[in-house]
């Protein structure tokens, strides 16, 4: 279950969305160039891609975060075609061409999609100061399977006392005594 859109303008204001599109525009950028410099590199170009992405500075705009991002690359693979096409959504604010307008709920759902994916890919929360987000953990778990003769779970847990719980399984063909599935819990929240 997505969860709701939490970026108010009333919390955060327009200058820091303003701010916080860039970063978010910028931080997508430099992910996905290095994503397609590797690919060039694994055909045969010449170019040789750092072994870790350029990362941007996170302005005073965000809640600083103690931990050192950690790319993912295989939720940078999954997530790079719509981050590319949130990225072209938001490219008139970052130019200048146009303005935050505080009724475009759509911007609101653009901006917040962009910062998941980025949080999905640098393992890193995006929360605006004065923004409020759902308090707890994030727990994700993701199974990609050919086949399954037993069980998977994305995620399996005991009780989960909040945050939020996503599990994906994708699987090909699950066996007659096989199970997959998404989130498997006795309680949550």
């Amino acid at each position: 279950m997505p969860e709701p859109v939490t970026i108010t303008l009333a919390a955060v204001g327009m200058a820091a969305i303003t701010e916080g599109i860039k970063f978010l525009y910028d931080q997508a950028g430099e992910l996905l160039k290095w994503r397609r410099e590797k690919r060039k590199a694994a055909e045969g170009a010449q170019a040789t891609p750092s072994p870790q992405p350029t990362l941007v500075a996170r302005p005073g705009v965000f809640e600083p975060d103690p931990t050192l991002p950690n790319v993912d690359e295989a939720e940078l693979e999954r997530l790079a075609k719509p981050m590319g096409e949130l990225c072209n959504a938001l490219s008139g604010i970052v130019a200048g061409r146009t303005e935050v307008d505080p009724g475009d709920a759509t911007l609101l759902e653009r901006v917040d999609a962009l910062r998941k994916a980025l949080e999905f890919v640098t393992g890193q929360p995006l929360t605006f100061r004065g923004e409020t987000r759902p308090e707890g953990p994030v727990v994700r778990g993701q199974v990609n399977a050919d086949e399954v003769r037993g069980k998977v779970a994305g995620v399996a847990a005991g009780t989960i006392t909040g945050g939020t719980t996503e599990g994906k399984v994708t699987v090909k063909k699950v066996g007659k005594k096989g199970s997959a599935v998404g989130v498997k819990a006795r309680r949550i929240g």
